[in-house]
C-alpha cells in the first residue's frame, strides 16, 4: 500500500522536524529526518511522483551536505550524502536526464571510493564502492560511452571477486558476484564480443548452481541459477552451439516451472520462464524444428496471459510480442 506508506512517511518527517528544530546542533536528528526524506522519495518514486521524489531526495542530500559542511572528515555523513546523490540521480534516469544522473553519480562515487580508500577492510564502503560502478556503468551505457560503462562493470567484478575470495561462504557476496559477471557479459554482449560474453555468463551460471545446491527450497537462489542458464543458453545460441543453447533452457525451464506453480502472482518469474520458452522456441527454429518451435510460442501466450490480463505490464507485453513473431515465422 503504497498510498499509507507515503503517508507514513509524512508523520516520520513532521516528527523528525520538530526533533530538528528542538535542537538543530545535533546531527543523528538532522540524519533521521534526512532518511525519513529519503524513504518517503522512494515511495512518491514508485507511485511515479517523480517531481515529489525528486523534492525529498534534494532535501535528503542537503542536509548531508550541511551536515559534511560542518564536519567534513565524518565518514558517516559522507556516506549519507553520497546515497542522497544516488537518490537525486535515481529520478534523473526516470526523467531521460542521464547527463544530470552522470554528474550526481560521479560525485557520489569519489566520496564512496574515498571512504573505502581510508577503510580498505571495511566489506560495507567497498560495497557500496561497487555499487556505485554499477550506477555508472548502467548512465553511461545509456549515454552510449559503451567503453567508459565496461570500465565500471569490470571495477565492480574485480572488487565482488575479491570480496567472495575472502569470504568464501558468504552467499550475499556470492549473488552479488554473479549478478556483477552477468553486467559484464551484457557489456561485452553490446559490443558484439560474444565469445567474452559467453565467457563471463558461464562462470554466473557456475557461481549461481554452486551456492543455489546448498539449499534446494530456496526459490530465490534457484531462479538466480534459471536466469543464468536462459542468458548462457542465449549467447551459444548466437554462436550456433544449438544443441548446448536447448540443455541450456531446458534446464532453466525445469527449475522455473515450479517455482511459477509455488508463486503465480510473482509476475519476475513468470516473464523469466517465458524468456526461457521462448528462448528454446527461437533455438527450434533455428535448427528447422517448426512443430516444437510453435508449441514453444503457445506457451510464451500462456505463461504471460495472466500479466497481460492487468494490462499494464509492459514487459509481458513486449514478450508476448516476441513469442507472436515466432509464431508468425513458423
Amino acid at each position: 500500500n503504497l498510498k499509507a506508506a507515503s503517508d507514513a512517511y509524512g508523520d516520520s518527517i513532521a516528527f523528525a522536524e520538530q526533533a530538528v528544530a528542538r535542537d538543530p546542533a545535533n546531527g543523528e536528528w538532522q540524519i533521521g529526518l534526512a532518511n525519513a526524506r529519503f524513504y518517503a522519495g522512494e515511495a512518491l518514486r514508485v507511485q511515479g511522483d517523480l517531481t515529489g521524489a525528486m523534492r525529498q531526495y534534494q532535501a535528503y542530500r542537503d542536509i548531508a551536505q550541511r551536515l559534511v559542511d560542518r564536519e567534513p572528515q565524518n565518514e558517516r555523513w559522507l556516506l549519507e550524502l553520497s546515497y542522497g546523490m544516488g537518490g537525486v540521480a535515481f529520478v534523473h534516469e526516470a526523467q531521460g536526464d542521464f547527463q544530470s544522473a552522470r554528474r550526481e553519480l560521479e560525485s557520489a562515487q569519489q566520496i564512496k571510493e574515498d571512504l573505502a580508500r581510508r577503510n580498505p577492510a571495511d566489506v560495507e564502503r567497498r560495497q557500496a564502492m561497487a555499487g556505485g560502478h554499477i550506477r555508472l556503468g548502467m548512465v553511461l551505457d545509456k549515454l552510449g560511452e559503451v567503453d567508459a560503462a565496461l570500465k565500471h562493470f569490470l571495477a565492480d567484478l574485480e572488487i565482488r571477486r575479491d570480496l567472495v575470495a575472502h569470504q568464501p561462504d558468504n552467499f550475499a557476496l556470492k549473488r552479488n558476484y554473479q549478478v556483477a559477471l552477468n553486467y559484464v557479459g551484457g557489456a561485452y554482449e553490446d559490443r558484439g564480443d560474444i565469445a567474452k560474453a559467453a565467457e563471463h555468463y558461464r562462470l554466473r551460471r557456475e557461481v549461481a548452481a554452486a551456492y543455489a545446491a546448498t539449499d534446494p527450497r530456496n526459490a530465490n537462489w534457484r531462479r538466480d541459477l534459471a536466469a543464468a542458464e536462459t542468458t548462457y543458453a542465449g549467447v551459444l545460441r548466437m554462436l550456433g552451439s544449438l544443441g548446448e543453447a536447448e540443455q541450456g533452457y531446458g534446464r532453466a525451464i525445469a527449475i522455473l516451472r515450479p517455482i511459477v506453480e509455488a508463486a503465480p502472482d510473482l509476475a519476475i518469474r513468470q516473464r523469466d520462464l517465458a524468456d526461457a520458452e521462448l528462448g528454446l522456441g527461437l533455438t527450434y527454429f533455428e535448427r528447422g524444428d517448426l512443430d516444437p518451435a510453435a508449441a514453444r510460442a503457445e506457451t510464451v501466450g500462456r505463461v504471460l496471459a495472466p500479466l497481460l490480463a492487468r494490462g499494464n505490464d509492459r514487459e509481458a507485453m513486449r514478450r508476448a510480442a516476441d513469442g507472436r513473431l515466432l509464431s508468425a515465422d513458423v
